[in-house]
């Protein structure tokens, strides 16, 4: 039984064929965004809706998914479907042959658009941080990263709606990999902002940024203490940069920005940040834009050991009490940018 012709919420899963329900939750699904998804084309693999607490089969492999689809889940409060784990390879192929068309639709809400690309995006750095080796994981970033940068240029009007949709639509409880994004759009919009990157190096310091987290992999019993770190757990916890910055060393498609953003994101300016502490002459324009980035990101969105910070509490902050450790004109660009 597919859901082409009945919203979910009408179908009592009872009636639902076993083979088409799952109610292991999480087990034996990832959730991807509907905005992932292009209408109109047939899909190489099942996609499921919720019901209940339980998962029933919504398209079959080979069923296009159409404007009906979206509409159905829409009008049942869905945002996200689920893909079983054995089909991910072929919704990643999907994905990567179907991206550009996914990315460069037309909405006249530069939110609805914002929203799209954030779908995209939360699958694109899953994969890339999950296997930074994979070549379809670093075409499909490449992708996103290239067209992102895109959606953050105009004029002022649509730049402000976009930042502010930025902030609207990133308001959620991250993971390592929605962190990573966030910070990956917020570092692009800074950048295009101070003009400080051609469309070559803009690209690898996106890449940059999405990966400049990879070496908190396997810490998350660590990172999820908060402030109640031991002396050793703070000292792994500073040596992260360096080992992400070692992770990404046979990667040859990360050039030189990308590595120092994932190297030198905790440095400070006043010299007191880490793994290397360095001289405020020795840390880069793209160093400076992700430590303003990562801090605002990290305060801005809830964490399991605290609650989301208002945003421009956050901004206040930085400004006076970390003074210090932020370039002075990264910071008051970046705030400009989300005060408009």
């Amino acid at each position: 039984m597919t859901a082409d012709s009945a919203p979910p919420s009408s179908r009592s899963s009872s009636k639902q064929p076993a083979a088409e329900v799952d109610v292991n939750d999480g087990a034996c699904f990832f959730r991807i965004s509907i905005a992932s998804l292009r209408t109109g084309v047939p899909l190489g693999f099942r996609v499921f809706a919720k019901v209940g607490g339980e998962r029933i089969i919504f398209v079959r492999t080979g069923q296009v998914f159409t404007r009906n689809h979206c509409l159905t889940l829409s009008g049942s409060g869905q945002n996200d479907v689920h893909i079983p784990l054995v089909d991910r390879p072929a919704y990643c192929k999907y994905l990567e042959s179907n991206i550009v068309d996914i990315l460069t639709q037309d909405f006249a809400d530069p939110v609805e658009q914002l929203q799209q690309y954030y779908g995209v995006g939360e699958v694109v750095t899953r994969e890339l941080i999950s296997d930074p080796g994979d070549p379809t994981a670093r075409t499909l970033a490449s992708e996103w990263v290239g067209h992102s940068s895109e959606l953050l240029v105009g004029g002022s009007d649509r730049e402000s709606s976009v930042m502010a949709g930025m902030v609207k639509v990133m308001e959620v409880a991250p993971d390592l990999y929605q962190h990573s994004m966030h910070v990956c759009l917020y570092g692009l919009a800074l950048a295009q902002e101070l003009a400080v990157y051609g469309s070559t190096d803009l690209t690898d310091f996106g890449l940059g940024l999405l990966l400049h987290d990879i070496g908190l992999l396997g810490m998350a019993d660590i990172t999820s203490k908060g402030d109640g770190l031991s002396p050793v757990d703070r000292e792994i916890i500073e040596g992260h940069p360096r080992v992400g910055y070692d992770r990404v060393q046979s990667l040859n498609w990360i050039g030189g920005i990308g590595r120092d953003v994932i190297l030198h994101h905790h440095e400070r300016l006043d010299g007191q940040g880490y793994p290397n502490r360095i001289a405020p002459r020795d840390l880069s324009i793209g160093a400076r834009i992700a430590a303003v980035v990562n801090t605002f990101d990290s305060r801005t969105t809830t964490r399991p050991y605290r609650d989301a910070e208002p945003s421009m509490a956050v901004l206040k902050y930085m400004i006076d009490d970390g003074r210090a450790a932020f370039d002075p004109r990264v910071l008051a660009t970046f705030v400009r940018m989300l005060s408009n």
